[in-house]
């Protein structure tokens, strides 16, 4: 294969890799079988080397997702078995620019590589394989992974989301309409433009897995390799003219659409604007709002600042109280110790006073008694004092008479 020849898929196939991010994501995971989120970024880490001719040409493309997980892709149209001493080459290149350390370590960390093979070699291996011999630290075999694209069925590229690669189908074909260009042949590179190629391209634009730009440009891609491949064959001149005039319609279909939707994007972009607007009204609006809050917010926190001096006079004191309280407590109890003391003794008091009481009562029975018997005696006294006054009288009488009789 001509160098001017290579360089057309090369190219062709650097194009497709710049698609949208979801679709370069997409055929990523189909083929290195990841689960990348569609929406994480994409890194293209480009490298340029000279050829014999002294053209300066791009090397192989290896994106980064995510700024973290590397992907080196190397399109063949032939084989070739020094592509594994390229291939670690460009990741060690890479390698070296991405330089990282972890724990003190240096660490030089290559990408996924992935050798893709446009072509038709039935004998093309699995993997290739270099090996590394670092002498007495040992050898470690660098491997790079195959995958044989003539191999895959538009159905498989559906399925792994890998549609930005279908315009290569028409590669499938090449071989056996160089050979015969019979009505068959004709039929089947017809069906394999309508059904495989744009039908695919529909089905996953509808499906939400390419851009509308990306279903332009793969059309546009088809069509030129379509061109480059078949357009010097006069027996395909009808064919041509149909794949053609099918890919320009649904070229023009999808950019009137686009432009519908662009429209339609630009008047949601303009109400965008509007509400932009009254979004930084809103927003002025806020501001103030938010300058009041914040003024509020320091006479709040001075307010709090007093309070807290408040509520450490207040702890102080309640400190105090509670210490006071404790004292209080204390000599409330000693109180109720002596109040249980003093009702001791004035239960003891109460009993002696019943006991005096009665000893009272009983002391003034006796003294009733006493008094009783003192008037009795007295009574005795004083009648035995007239007997004797009677009988004094008596003798003064008898000596009065026997003085008389004398």
């Amino acid at each position: 294969m001509d160098y001017e020849t290579h360089q057309i898929y090369d190219i062709l196939f650097k194009k497709i890799l710049t698609l949208s991010n979801m679709a370069v994501i997409n055929l990523i995971n189909g083929i290195f079988g990841t689960r990348h989120p569609t929406d994480s970024t994409v890194r293209y880490n480009w490298t340029e080397f000279s050829n014999n001719n002294l053209k300066r040409i791009l090397a192989d493309t290896i994106i980064t997702i995510a700024d973290r997980y590397s992907y080196h892709f190397e399109a063949q149209m032939y084989k070739d078995s020094a592509i594994v001493f390229r291939v670690f080459d460009y990741s060690y290149h890479h390698a070296c620019n991405y330089l990282s350390s972890e724990e003190g370590q240096l660490v030089l960390r290559f990408p996924e590589p992935i050798i893709i093979f446009l072509c038709e070699p039935d004998d093309l291996p699995d993997t290739y394989s270099l090996i590394l011999d670092f002498g007495t630290q040992g050898q470690f075999t660098y491997k790079v992974g195959t995958f044989k694209f003539l191999d895959i069925s538009p159905k498989e590229l559906d399925q792994k989301n890998m549609i930005i690669l279908i315009p290569f189908e028409l590669l499938k074909l090449r071989r056996a309409i160089k050979q015969e260009r019979s009505e068959e042949n004709k039929q089947k590179l017809i069906d394999l433009i309508q059904n495989d190629i744009i039908g695919s391209i529909n089905r996953n634009f509808e499906a939400g897995n390419i851009t509308i730009e990306d279903a332009i440009k793969l059309k546009r891609y088809t069509n030129a390799l379509y061109l480059h491949i078949y357009s010097q064959y006069d027996e395909l001149q009808e064919v041509t003219e149909m794949t053609d005039e099918t890919l320009m319609f649904d070229i023009d279909y999808l950019e009137k659409d686009f432009e519908e939707k662009l429209a339609i994007y630009h008047k949601m972009e303009e109400d965008f604007e509007e509400k932009l607007a009254i979004y930084h009204k809103m927003e002025e609006d806020f501001e103030e709002k938010l300058a009041q809050y914040q003024k509020m917010e320091r006479d709040f926190l001075q307010k709090e600042d007093q309070f807290k001096h408040k509520e450490r006079d207040f702890l102080q004191k309640e400190d105090q109280f509670k210490h006071k309280e404790r004292d209080f407590l204390q000599k409330e109890d000693q109180f109720k110790h002596k109040e249980r003391d003093f009702l001791q003794k004035e239960d003891q008091f109460k009993h002696k006073e019943r006991d005096f009481l009665q000893k009272e009562d009983q002391f003034k029975r006796k003294e009733q008694d006493w008094l009783n018997e003192k008037a009795l005696i007295q009574k005795q006294l004083e009648e035995q004092a007239r007997t004797i006054q009677e009988l004094q009288e008596r003798l003064s009488s008898t000596d009065r008479t026997q003085q008389e009789i004398i």
